[in-house]
């Protein structure tokens, strides 16, 4: 059996990422050739969309040569930010911070680049001189290997 490569994988749907603007969030291929395939955009991923970019695999492999199982999905809003795109298309929304030492941490997503980002906290705090407590408004900026993961954070 012959191992898959990534690169052909990549290739195959490549045209179609382009097209939708759509970014690889994962792509996994494992030693018995189980291809997974997490894409994602700034806007949405329709299942119309994984559905066409699984064909165009499965049209690009040949099951006679090397047998696979595939599956191709949508970034969950519950899984953590892999990749660069992820915390861009959030900017501006609250996330919470896992913090490798356990803590956890939840603030907005105000700036991203390259090398880090920049999280916006809000607390209320005791002010000398004032009756009420007071919101103080802080910002941090993390490098991406400092966390351990960043998701999303829903609310209805």
């Amino acid at each position: 059996m012959l191992m898959i490569n990534r690169k052909k994988i990549l290739s195959l749907v490549e045209p179609v990422l382009n097209e939708k603007k759509f970014f690889v969030v994962s792509l996994t291929i494992s030693n018995s050739n189980r291809i997974t395939l997490s894409v994602d955009s700034m806007d949405a991923v329709r299942i119309e969309d994984c559905v066409q970019l699984s064909r165009i695999i499965e049209q690009g492999l040949n099951r006679d040569e090397e047998d696979f199982e595939l599956e191709v999905t949508s970034a969950g809003i519950n899984v953590p930010f892999t990749v660069q795109q992820q915390y861009l298309k959030n900017v501006g929304r609250q996330v919470t911070i896992q913090h490798f030492d356990g803590k956890r941490t939840e603030g907005k997503l105000i700036e991203v680049s390259s090398e880090d980002f920049l999280i916006e906290y809000r607390r209320k705090e005791k002010i000398e001189g004032k009756k009420k407590k007071q919101t103080v408004i802080e910002c941090t900026r993390y490098k991406y290997d400092e966390i351990q993961s960043v998701k999303l954070v829903i609310s209805f």
